[in-house]
């Protein structure tokens, strides 16, 4: 089982970044069958969901022999089956390459989006260590400012099996505590993904967006069961 990803440091040209001026609250999730744990509780083979809010106005670019795209969460969940749903409180984001790299250890030759915990100190969106990834000819040209799916293809979500050991970055923060999984993301598994552009609120509600998150994930949970 070949590890689709582990820790992606996509090396751009910084100076590309720009943001995109449309702007609307956008739900990004990926889901897939895994097995882990999240603060001391073991779940084993279940739908483990995150589901990320970002708004289209932040997403931002980068070069890497062809234009990629980054837009940071503004909240995080994640809903583990048989468990519940949780806040993830590391900083992270989702990239699309949107185009076929050429084949290396790391990414698979083909479009791709990838959730992932930004490495500190938190600046470059493109560095980060990834959770959650789906690939498929269907994200070739996707810029993460659309609603699109879902996309079943291979991917799922996992993060890296030694996450917390000496000289090693720590397992995922949230508020049910730390999360890991007893394997990384893999070509061989399966995952789903989707966006979903929300209407847009009134500023006073935001905040009130970004605290649903997790209502929208149990629904969207509801609706695959």
């Amino acid at each position: 089982m070949r590890p689709l990803l582990t820790c992606v440091a996509v090396v751009l040209a910084l100076a590309g970044i720009a943001s995109r001026a449309e702007a609307a609250p956008i739900l990004y999730e990926v889901s897939g069958v895994a097995s882990g744990q999240i603060g001391g509780t073991s779940f084993s083979n279940v739908l483990v969901t995150f589901a990320g809010l970002g708004d289209t106005a932040n997403i931002v670019t980068g070069d890497v022999g062809g234009t990629v795209y980054a837009n940071r969460f503004s909240a995080l969940a994640v809903t583990i089956a048989g468990f519940g749903t949780a806040t993830v409180t590391d900083g992270s984001d989702i990239i699309s390459i949107p185009f076929a790299l050429p084949p290396n250890d790391e990414i698979p030759s083909i479009p791709i989006i990838i959730f992932g915990r930004i490495d500190p100190p938190f600046t470059d969106p493109f560095e980060f260590t990834g959770m959650g990834a789906v690939g498929s000819s269907l994200l070739a040209g996707y810029n993460l400012a659309t609603a699109i799916g879902p996309i079943n293809s291979f991917g799922g979500v996992g993060f890296i099996e030694d996450c917390s050991t000496l000289g090693h970055d720590p397992c995922l923060h949230t508020t049910a505590g730390l999360l890991s999984f007893t394997s990384n993301i893999s070509e061989t598994n399966a995952g789903t993904f989707r966006a979903t552009l929300l209407p847009v609120p009134e500023p006073a509600t935001l905040l009130l967006v970004a605290s649903g998150v997790g209502v929208l994930v149990r629904r969207s949970g509801r609706r695959q069961a």
